[in-house]
């Protein structure tokens, strides 16, 4: 089996692309509770995120 998962079409993502994923989510949730201060404390995933964004910054 070549870089494929069985079935797919798509080629697995490399580790590169998934990071590039993880932090264009980062940076999008981080600019989402700078314009809605309002959202915080909704949704505790959100929040975690949030803060270790804080803290690595």
């Amino acid at each position: 089996m070549t870089n494929q998962t069985k079935g797919a079409e798509k080629p697995m993502t490399d580790a590169a692309e998934v990071q590039d994923r993880a932090d264009r989510a980062a940076s999008a949730l981080a600019l989402l509770f700078a314009r809605r201060p309002e959202l915080r404390g909704i949704h505790a995933p959100a929040d975690l995120a949030e803060d270790a964004l804080r803290w690595c910054a």
